[in-house]
């Protein structure tokens, strides 16, 4: 193979117009790189919202305003089929038909010795199966003196994991998020200036372009229609200025203000609101929570918004100041829906416990989170301010001493305790210090003593004085006091993952005795106007749940759940209690079905509506 070394290319030197912001070493490398014969082919990586697109799309409007060629190949148009490539490719190598093979590599090495161009793969990582053939393809062209620019989320070493010899004709540009600093500077230059509302822009960017962007619209948007940004109202649907921001990120230009997670048109939305859920997730643990086919059809568009953390191309989060303020609107417009989501969410980790597949420390850490002894309310709210922990041990003869450290978010000590064991399988927690009558304190170190609980049979909290708040939360945790100042759990006849099994168990309550006959006067209530549901829901719903209005569990059990085939239930019940469109026998000859189907389905529907809100 002759390689040539005597491209001739055209000295660049980038206007400051052409600079980006907060890229402008990455930019000055593309452009370094460019002026190279032989040079490596550049891998340009972040996560999404990085502006790895953005960057390499401003780099390719340069090269062409300077009359030189560019490929701009992204996997997101072309597609990842090695037919719909070899079409793509072919079309640029001037060919009369569709080549594949060495006859595609030959046509291409042609074109490029005649004129050398610059090939930008975008998302080459989403390539799949023939990722391979385009990598050996750009080797080919790159010693010809073509520039080969990809862009990808993966980290080169996962994506070249066992190929350190592509990995050497590789040059890395990796696109980090923005400082602080940076952020407030293009904010700044926006015309976005009020001190409370960049500080709430900063944090929920978190340093990320394509977000702070879609924030910074969202702002604009305000300040063009003069409305205070405290106290936001479009349509019918007040908000606050983080919930209009979360619209505008996840729907730019919306003004729906109404999270619709489960609704079919926005169905990326059921993603979005499940990811809020937990810290981290994956592909499988999603496809558990809201199904296969709606992952597979939703999931690159999903993980491209530019509000989730990766690890490795492969995990994600939403960003933590997100989080929260999802999760409080998807509670409150979706609680059936948030809650039947929460159930599989602990079956799916407890067989991984069971299996093996993660530890006892791992497994409070991902369940803890789902012990809510009553609806709408958690022992311990993952979507907190986060405490460190920090552990010393100390061994005497009495035993070893374990001292949990417990400092807020600036690195002060805020509370301490200590615990000994003595080998016998029992851990004796001793008196604490600091301010362990705060709820949220307090709870971080009963989760952080938790963790351990594994290894022992038996914990006894020792404590002469405890304050309620600690005492309600360790009877909520199975343990059991008989001289109110010991309390103590054992794990003899219940192991540790049966414990941990029943405390996530959902809340449960005496369902009402008829429950069809309950759900046919809560559908007439709602379509009467009124919340008077009856003394038996309202005794099951005080006993459930920890927030009074039981109507949005019900009508979203109602609009959620499959309440049968062919003539849906669901039909039957909205058009017959709420839209009052006629007497069954009516609808009966509307739907175009027998009497005898339509009872029967009517039927059916009312039972497994009791069943999804009462059980």
């Amino acid at each position: 193979m002759i390689i040539n070394t005597n491209v001739q290319r055209a000295v660049l030197a980038p206007t400051q117009s052409m600079t980006l912001a907060g890229r402008d070493l990455e930019w000055q490398s593309l452009h370094a790189a460019y002026e190279y014969d032989n040079h490596q082919i550049i891998y340009v990586w972040g996560a999404p919202g990085t502006g790895k697109t953005h960057l390499v799309q401003t780099f390719s409007d340069y090269l062409q305003d300077n009359s030189l060629p560019v490929l701009w190949s992204s996997v997101r148009y072309v597609g990842s089929t090695p037919q719909a490539w070899e079409r793509h490719l072919s079309r640029f190598a001037e060919a009369h038909d569709e080549l594949s093979g060495e006859r595609l590599a030959k046509a291409m090495i042609t074109r490029c010795q005649r004129q050398p161009f610059c090939w930008i793969v975008d998302a080459f990582d989403f390539l799949g199966a023939y990722r391979e053939s385009i990598m050996q393809l750009t080797l080919e062209l790159q010693r010809h003196g073509a520039y080969i620019i990809l862009t990808g989320r993966t980290s080169p070493f996962r994506l070249w994991s066992a190929q350190s010899y592509i990995r050497h004709h590789v040059h890395v540009i990796e696109l980090s998020d923005w400082e602080p600093e940076l952020s407030r500077e293009v904010l700044a230059h926006r015309g976005i200036t009020d001190s409370q509302v960049l500080d709430i822009a900063i944090h929920m960017a978190q340093g990320r372009p394509q977000l702070l962007a879609a924030i910074a619209d969202g702002l604009s948007v305000l300040q063009d229609a003069a409305i205070p940004s405290e106290n936001l109202s479009f349509m019918t649907h007040p908000v606050d200025l983080s919930e209009y921001l979360i619209e505008q990120i996840c729907h730019p230009g919306s003004r729906r203000m109404t999270w619709r997670a489960g609704q079919s048109s926005h169905s990326i939305d059921i993603l979005v609101a499940a990811a809020s859920l937990v810290p981290m997730f994956n592909r499988e643990w999603m496809t558990r929570v809201v199904g296969r086919a709606l992952v597979n059809h939703y999931w690159e568009d999903f993980v491209g918004l530019p509000f989730l953390h990766s690890y490795r191309g492969g995990y994600y989060g939403v960003f933590s100041q997100l989080r929260p303020h999802i999760a409080a609107s998807v509670q409150k417009t979706r609680p059936w829906t948030w809650e039947h989501w929460t159930r599989r969410i602990v079956a799916y980790y407890l067989g991984r416990l069971e299996s093996g597949l993660i530890g006892w420390e791992k497994a409070w850490q991902l369940l803890s989170g789902f012990i809510r002894p009553r609806l709408g309310y958690t022992l311990f709210d993952t979507t907190l301010a986060s405490y460190s922990v920090i552990w010393s041990h100390e061994s005497t003869t009495q035993g070893t001493h374990h001292h949990l450290h417990l400092t807020d978010p600036d690195g002060r000590l805020v509370a301490e305790s200590t615990g000994v064991s003595d080998g016998s399988g029992i851990l004796h927690i001793t008196e604490g210090t600091g301010n362990v009558t705060d709820p949220q304190i307090t709870r971080k170190i009963v989760s952080a003593w938790a963790e351990t609980f594994h290894q022992y049979y038996q914990i006894i909290w020792e404590r002469s004085h405890l304050p309620s708040s600690l005492t309600t939360l360790l009877a909520s945790m199975g343990f059991s006091s008989d001289d109110h100042q010991n309390w103590s759990l054992e794990f003899r006849e219940m192991s540790f993952a049966e414990w941990i099994a029943n405390l996530v168990n959902p809340p449960h309550a005496q369902p009402p005795a008829d429950g069809v006959g309950t759900v046919q006067r809560i559908l007439q209530a709602i379509r009467d106007g009124h919340d008077d549901f009856g003394e038996p829901v309202k005794q099951f719903w005080n006993n459930v749940a920890a927030w009074d209005s039981f109507r949005p569990w019900f009508l979203d059990a109602l609009h959620s759940l499959s309440l049968g085939e062919h003539v849906d239930g669901k039909t039957i019940l909205v058009l017959y209690y709420l839209d009052h469109r006629g007497t069954h026998e009516e609808l009966a000859e509307v739907l175009h079905v027998s009497r005898a189907t339509y009872f029967r389905n009517h039927r059916n529907a009312l039972e497994k509506l009791a069943h999804a809100v009462f059980d």
